[in-house]
Protein backbone atom coordinates (compact mmCIF):
# COMPACT_ATOMS: atom_id res chain seq x y z
CA UNK A 1 0.00 0.00 0.00
CA UNK A 2 1.43 3.43 -0.94
CA UNK A 3 0.55 5.93 1.77
CA UNK A 4 1.14 8.85 -0.57
CA UNK A 5 -2.06 7.63 -2.23
CA UNK A 6 -3.63 6.64 1.08
CA UNK A 7 -2.97 10.13 2.43
CA UNK A 8 -4.95 11.55 -0.50
CA UNK A 9 -7.72 8.95 -0.13
CA UNK A 10 -8.22 9.67 3.56
CA UNK A 11 -7.68 13.43 3.68
CA UNK A 12 -8.98 14.23 0.18
CA UNK A 13 -5.76 16.18 -0.16
CA UNK A 14 -2.94 15.46 -2.62
CA UNK A 15 0.65 15.29 -1.41
CA UNK A 16 2.09 18.75 -1.94
CA UNK A 17 5.34 19.35 -3.75
CA UNK A 18 8.28 20.87 -1.84
CA UNK A 19 7.65 24.56 -1.23
CA UNK A 20 8.76 27.34 1.06
CA UNK A 21 7.72 26.63 4.64
CA UNK A 22 6.07 28.78 7.27
CA UNK A 23 8.11 31.31 9.19
CA UNK A 24 9.06 30.10 12.65
CA UNK A 25 9.78 31.91 15.90
CA UNK A 26 11.07 30.16 19.05
CA UNK A 27 8.13 31.72 20.86
CA UNK A 28 5.62 30.07 18.55
CA UNK A 29 3.18 28.08 20.76
CA UNK A 30 3.11 24.30 20.33
CA UNK A 31 -0.47 23.72 21.44
CA UNK A 32 -1.95 23.73 17.94
CA UNK A 33 0.48 21.13 16.61
CA UNK A 34 0.59 18.64 19.50
CA UNK A 35 -1.66 15.80 20.59
CA UNK A 36 -1.68 13.20 23.36
CA UNK A 37 -1.27 9.73 21.77
CA UNK A 38 -2.44 8.02 24.98
CA UNK A 39 -5.94 9.45 24.50
CA UNK A 40 -6.34 7.75 21.12
CA UNK A 41 -6.34 4.23 19.74
CA UNK A 42 -2.63 4.63 18.93
CA UNK A 43 -1.66 5.07 22.58
CA UNK A 44 -3.89 2.26 23.82
CA UNK A 45 -2.53 -0.18 21.26
CA UNK A 46 1.08 0.76 21.99
CA UNK A 47 0.48 0.02 25.67
CA UNK A 48 -1.17 -3.30 24.82
CA UNK A 49 1.64 -4.28 22.44
CA UNK A 50 4.15 -3.50 25.19
CA UNK A 51 2.13 -5.76 27.51
CA UNK A 52 2.08 -8.57 24.94
CA UNK A 53 5.84 -8.29 24.41
CA UNK A 54 6.50 -8.22 28.16
CA UNK A 55 4.32 -11.25 28.86
CA UNK A 56 5.32 -12.95 25.59
CA UNK A 57 1.78 -14.13 24.94
CA UNK A 58 -0.91 -13.30 22.34
CA UNK A 59 -3.52 -10.65 23.15
CA UNK A 60 -6.91 -10.36 21.48
CA UNK A 61 -8.55 -6.93 21.20
CA UNK A 62 -12.18 -6.18 20.39
CA UNK A 63 -12.86 -2.57 19.42
CA UNK A 64 -16.13 -1.61 17.75
CA UNK A 65 -16.43 -4.05 14.83
CA UNK A 66 -12.71 -4.76 14.70
CA UNK A 67 -10.89 -7.80 15.94
CA UNK A 68 -7.16 -7.37 16.46
CA UNK A 69 -4.71 -10.09 17.46
CA UNK A 70 -1.21 -9.25 18.68
CA UNK A 71 1.29 -12.09 18.21
CA UNK A 72 4.55 -11.00 19.93
CA UNK A 73 6.29 -14.26 19.07
CA UNK A 74 6.12 -13.35 15.37
CA UNK A 75 6.02 -9.55 15.86
CA UNK A 76 2.77 -9.65 13.89
CA UNK A 77 -0.68 -8.06 14.00
CA UNK A 78 -3.74 -9.88 12.63
CA UNK A 79 -6.88 -7.94 11.69
CA UNK A 80 -10.37 -8.95 10.57
CA UNK A 81 -10.26 -6.03 8.13
CA UNK A 82 -7.64 -4.51 5.89
CA UNK A 83 -5.15 -2.10 7.41
CA UNK A 84 -6.27 0.49 4.87
CA UNK A 85 -9.91 0.25 6.01
CA UNK A 86 -8.86 0.56 9.64
CA UNK A 87 -6.75 3.63 8.88
CA UNK A 88 -9.63 5.25 7.01
CA UNK A 89 -11.99 4.89 9.97
CA UNK A 90 -12.73 7.92 12.14
CA UNK A 91 -12.77 5.57 15.14
CA UNK A 92 -8.98 5.76 15.34
CA UNK A 93 -9.36 9.43 16.26
CA UNK A 94 -11.82 8.72 19.07
CA UNK A 95 -10.57 10.13 22.35
CA UNK A 96 -10.07 7.66 25.21
CA UNK A 97 -11.08 4.57 23.21
CA UNK A 98 -12.41 1.64 25.22
CA UNK A 99 -10.81 -1.64 24.25
CA UNK A 100 -11.87 -5.13 25.28
CA UNK A 101 -8.45 -6.69 25.91
CA UNK A 102 -8.05 -10.41 26.56
CA UNK A 103 -4.76 -12.34 26.83
CA UNK A 104 -5.10 -15.74 25.13
CA UNK A 105 -2.94 -18.82 24.60
CA UNK A 106 -1.33 -20.04 21.38
CA UNK A 107 -4.13 -22.51 20.57
CA UNK A 108 -6.76 -19.78 20.95
CA UNK A 109 -4.67 -17.50 18.75
CA UNK A 110 -4.55 -20.13 15.99
CA UNK A 111 -8.30 -20.63 16.27
CA UNK A 112 -8.77 -16.86 16.01
CA UNK A 113 -6.71 -16.75 12.82
CA UNK A 114 -8.60 -19.69 11.31
CA UNK A 115 -12.07 -18.40 12.21
CA UNK A 116 -11.89 -14.89 10.80
CA UNK A 117 -10.88 -13.39 7.48
CA UNK A 118 -7.55 -12.30 8.85
CA UNK A 119 -5.12 -9.81 7.36
CA UNK A 120 -1.55 -9.85 8.63
CA UNK A 121 1.01 -7.06 8.98
CA UNK A 122 4.06 -6.49 11.16
CA UNK A 123 3.81 -4.68 14.49
CA UNK A 124 6.30 -2.08 13.24
CA UNK A 125 4.35 -1.38 10.05
CA UNK A 126 1.05 -1.30 11.96
CA UNK A 127 2.30 1.28 14.48
CA UNK A 128 4.16 3.28 11.80
CA UNK A 129 1.01 3.51 9.65
CA UNK A 130 -1.34 4.16 12.58
CA UNK A 131 0.99 6.84 13.94
CA UNK A 132 1.13 8.56 10.56
CA UNK A 133 -2.64 8.67 10.12
CA UNK A 134 -3.44 9.54 13.75
CA UNK A 135 -1.00 12.44 13.63
CA UNK A 136 -3.00 14.56 11.18
CA UNK A 137 0.10 16.71 10.86
CA UNK A 138 0.73 16.92 14.61
CA UNK A 139 3.43 15.64 16.97
CA UNK A 140 3.25 13.86 20.36
CA UNK A 141 2.88 16.26 23.27
CA UNK A 142 6.24 15.24 24.75
CA UNK A 143 8.07 16.81 21.80
CA UNK A 144 8.54 20.50 20.97
CA UNK A 145 8.78 21.76 17.42
CA UNK A 146 12.21 23.30 18.14
CA UNK A 147 13.51 20.24 20.02
CA UNK A 148 16.22 18.02 18.53
CA UNK A 149 15.02 14.53 17.57
CA UNK A 150 16.95 11.54 16.26
CA UNK A 151 16.46 8.22 14.50
CA UNK A 152 17.20 5.09 16.49
CA UNK A 153 17.75 3.28 13.21
CA UNK A 154 17.20 3.73 9.52
CA UNK A 155 13.57 2.79 8.77
CA UNK A 156 13.42 -0.26 6.51
CA UNK A 157 11.24 1.39 3.89
CA UNK A 158 10.99 -1.83 1.91
CA UNK A 159 8.94 -3.30 4.78
CA UNK A 160 7.06 -0.19 5.89
CA UNK A 161 4.24 1.60 4.11
CA UNK A 162 5.72 4.58 2.30
CA UNK A 163 4.72 8.02 3.50
CA UNK A 164 5.39 11.45 2.00
CA UNK A 165 9.06 12.50 2.00
CA UNK A 166 10.11 9.55 4.20
CA UNK A 167 13.39 8.99 2.34
CA UNK A 168 14.43 12.65 2.39
CA UNK A 169 13.66 13.09 6.10
CA UNK A 170 15.37 9.81 7.02
CA UNK A 171 18.50 10.79 5.08
CA UNK A 172 18.70 14.17 6.82
CA UNK A 173 18.19 12.68 10.29
CA UNK A 174 20.80 10.01 9.55
CA UNK A 175 23.41 12.78 9.67
CA UNK A 176 22.52 13.54 13.28
CA UNK A 177 19.80 15.10 15.46
CA UNK A 178 17.75 17.90 13.95
CA UNK A 179 14.82 19.94 15.13
CA UNK A 180 11.54 19.30 13.33
CA UNK A 181 11.43 22.91 12.21
CA UNK A 182 14.98 22.73 10.86
CA UNK A 183 14.06 19.61 8.86
CA UNK A 184 11.13 21.44 7.32
CA UNK A 185 13.22 24.47 6.45
CA UNK A 186 16.17 22.48 5.12
CA UNK A 187 14.06 20.26 2.85
CA UNK A 188 11.56 23.00 2.00
CA UNK A 189 8.55 20.81 2.75
CA UNK A 190 5.43 21.59 4.74
CA UNK A 191 5.74 20.96 8.47
CA UNK A 192 2.72 18.68 8.55
CA UNK A 193 4.69 16.08 6.58
CA UNK A 194 7.70 16.35 8.90
CA UNK A 195 5.44 16.12 11.95
CA UNK A 196 3.57 13.14 10.48
CA UNK A 197 6.83 11.35 9.65
CA UNK A 198 8.16 11.90 13.16
CA UNK A 199 4.94 10.68 14.78
CA UNK A 200 5.00 7.55 12.60
CA UNK A 201 8.63 6.84 13.51
CA UNK A 202 7.98 7.62 17.19
CA UNK A 203 4.95 5.30 17.26
CA UNK A 204 7.05 2.46 15.80
CA UNK A 205 9.88 3.18 18.27
CA UNK A 206 12.20 4.28 15.47
CA UNK A 207 12.68 7.87 16.69
CA UNK A 208 12.80 9.88 19.89
CA UNK A 209 13.82 13.12 21.54
CA UNK A 210 17.59 13.65 21.54
CA UNK A 211 19.09 14.20 24.99
CA UNK A 212 22.40 15.26 23.41
CA UNK A 213 23.18 16.69 20.03
CA UNK A 214 25.59 13.78 19.63
CA UNK A 215 22.74 11.25 19.67
CA UNK A 216 22.65 9.69 16.25
CA UNK A 217 21.37 6.84 14.16
CA UNK A 218 22.72 3.63 15.63
CA UNK A 219 21.70 0.94 13.11
CA UNK A 220 21.68 0.75 9.35
CA UNK A 221 18.11 -0.56 9.45
CA UNK A 222 15.72 -1.65 12.14
CA UNK A 223 14.22 -4.84 10.84
CA UNK A 224 14.57 -8.48 11.75
CA UNK A 225 16.57 -9.94 14.58
CA UNK A 226 20.09 -8.72 15.38
CA UNK A 227 22.95 -10.93 14.27
CA UNK A 228 24.08 -13.33 16.99
CA UNK A 229 27.70 -13.40 18.07
CA UNK A 230 29.40 -16.55 19.24
CA UNK A 231 30.33 -16.79 22.89
CA UNK A 232 33.99 -17.47 22.04
CA UNK A 233 34.12 -14.42 19.78
CA UNK A 234 32.52 -12.22 22.47
CA UNK A 235 35.07 -13.41 25.09
CA UNK A 236 37.99 -12.68 22.75
CA UNK A 237 36.60 -9.24 21.99
CA UNK A 238 36.27 -8.58 25.70
CA UNK A 239 39.84 -9.74 26.43
CA UNK A 240 41.11 -7.56 23.64
CA UNK A 241 39.31 -4.55 25.09
CA UNK A 242 40.64 -5.17 28.61
CA UNK A 243 44.25 -5.65 27.47
CA UNK A 244 44.11 -2.64 25.21
CA UNK A 245 45.06 -4.80 22.23
CA UNK A 246 42.97 -6.05 19.36
CA UNK A 247 42.59 -9.84 19.51
CA UNK A 248 42.55 -11.63 16.17
CA UNK A 249 40.82 -14.96 15.79
CA UNK A 250 42.96 -17.20 13.61
CA UNK A 251 41.38 -20.26 12.04
CA UNK A 252 43.32 -23.44 11.81
CA UNK A 253 44.08 -24.61 8.25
Amino acid sequence: MNLDKLWSAISNEPVEQPAATEAFSPTTPNDDCQFDPDRYLLGRLRQTIDQANWENRPIQINYATWLILIQPQYQAIYLNTSLKDLLRSELIHQQDPRLNIKPINDDQAQAFISQYGIKRTTISNFLWSLGFITSKGQIPNNTRVDQFVFLRGWPNLTRLNRIPYDMQISALLARGPQSLVAISETLLIQRKYVFSFYTAAYAANLAGNAKRRSDKLVNVALSGAPKKRGLFRAILDRLGTVSGKQTTLVSKP
